[in-house]
C-alpha cells in the first residue's frame, strides 16, 4: 500500500523547508508559516487600534506585534490538530493551548479596540464592554463563557477532580466556538478584502 502526503498541507511545506536547510538551501523558499506577521501588523495597526496608525507608541506596537505572533501560532496550532496524527493526551492538550490563546488574542485586541481598556482585567473588560455596549448581548454572553472555560486551565490536579489535565479539554465544539469568536471579533474591525478567517479543527 501506497501512502501519499498532502503536498499542499501546512507541515509538507515546514518539513520541506527543514530539509532543504539542511542541504544548504534557503528555507524560507519553501516554508509556509500562515497569514504574515507583516500583513497580520499592518491589519491591525490600521483597522482594530483604536488611536489609529498616528497614535502607535512602542508600548501599543509592541502589543500590536504580540497578537501577531499569537495569532500565527494559533494557526499553527489548527494545522496541527487537523494534519497530523497525535496522540490522545497531546490532541486534548492542544485543545487546551487553543483555547488559552484563542483566549488571549481576544482578550488583547478588545484592550486595543477601546481607549480606557488597556490594563483592565478580563472580567472587568467583559464588565465594561457589557456596560458601554459595545457589543451586541450574545456577543459579550459569549466572551464571558469563554472567560469561565479558560478560567478552568491549571495544571495541580484538584482535590475534588483528581483527573489528568487533558480529559478537561475534549470538547472540540468548545474549541472550535473560542476559534469563530475570535474570528468574528476580527470581522468587527477588519475589511472584507483584509478578513482572517481561521479555520475550524476537524
Amino acid at each position: 500500500m501506497t501512502i501519499e502526503v498532502n503536498k499542499g498541507s501546512y507541515f509538507y511545506s515546514l518539513l520541506k523547508a527543514h530539509a532543504a536547510q539542511e542541504q544548504g538551501e534557503a528555507p524560507s523558499k519553501y516554508a509556509y508559516y500562515g497569514t504574515p506577521i507583516s500583513l497580520l501588523r499592518e491589519n491591525i495597526t490600521e483597522y482594530i487600534y483604536y488611536g489609529g496608525r498616528e497614535k502607535v507608541n512602542d508600548k501599543i506596537r509592541a502589543t500590536i506585534s504580540n497578537i501577531a505572533y499569537s495569532i500565527q501560532l494559533l494557526e499553527f496550532y489548527i494545522n496541527a490538530k487537523n494534519e497530523l496524527y497525535l496522540s490522545f493526551p497531546i490532541e486534548k492538550m492542544l485543545n487546551k493551548e487553543i483555547l488559552i490563546t484563542s483566549f488571549e488574542i481576544q482578550q488583547s485586541l478588545i484592550s486595543i479596540m477601546f481607549e480606557g481598556y488597556y490594563k483592565a482585567q478580563a472580567k472587568l473588560k467583559i464588565g465594561k464592554l457589557r456596560k458601554e455596549e459595545r457589543f451586541d448581548k450574545e456577543f459579550i454572553d459569549a466572551l464571558e463563557n469563554e472567560r469561565l472555560e479558560r478560567n478552568r486551565v491549571h495544571l495541580n490536579a484538584k482535590e475534588q477532580d483528581c483527573v489528568p489535565d487533558y480529559s478537561a479539554f475534549d470538547d472540540v465544539g468548545q474549541v472550535n466556538e473560542s476559534i469563530n469568536l475570535l474570528n468574528q471579533l476580527l470581522a468587527k474591525r477588519l475589511k472584507d478584502e483584509e478578513k482572517l478567517v481561521l479555520p475550524n479543527i476537524e
